[in-house]
């Protein structure tokens, strides 16, 4: 007794499946094709590769702090008259923070860079775009072949 490939029953006949000559019983011989109607055409369509799809490699947008950023800060907040402890509570970025924003002391990650642009209506985030660098290409044609780390696109902190 041979046993069906697919559910584990009782085979009763060979068929195709995927291209692969596997027993299948009664129930799973409707998911195969039966040897009479497999042709040398359907056993080239599964044994032939894939064809290879170019993979479009999109421009990775990332945003970043503008150079300047402690001048733009700082004459931003003196043009509203309004004094550091004004500004942090107003934006919600803490004293301390802006105080050494302004003396370049530490860099404004991103989400106090929005609180700034927001509180102060000026512009401290632009826009990078930058063409990725990695070409599977070269890869394939080194010889090293490719992995999928190769083909995940990572996002930047």
């Amino acid at each position: 007794m041979v046993d069906c490939h697919v559910c584990g029953g009782e085979a009763i006949a060979d068929a195709f499946v995927e291209g692969v000559k596997v027993p299948l019983c009664r129930d799973c011989l409707r998911y195969g094709a039966r040897p009479e109607y497999y042709s040398r055409e359907t056993a080239k369509r599964f044994s032939a590769p894939a064809p290879e799809r170019k993979r479009e490699r999109k421009p990775i947008v990332t945003r970043r702090v503008v150079d300047g950023y402690a001048k733009t800060i700082s004459e931003a907040r003196k043009a509203r008259g309004w004094t550091r402890l004004q500004l942090a509570k107003k934006s919600g970025v803490a004293e301390s923070e802006i105080t050494a924003f302004e003396d370049e002391r530490l860099h404004p990650d991103l989400k106090s860079a929005e609180k700034l642009e927001h509180a102060l209506k000026i512009r401290l985030l632009k826009e990078i775009e930058e063409e990725p660098h990695f070409s599977l290409a070269s890869r394939e044609t080194s010889g090293e072949g490719v992995s999928l780390g190769d083909l995940v696109d990572f996002k930047k902190p």
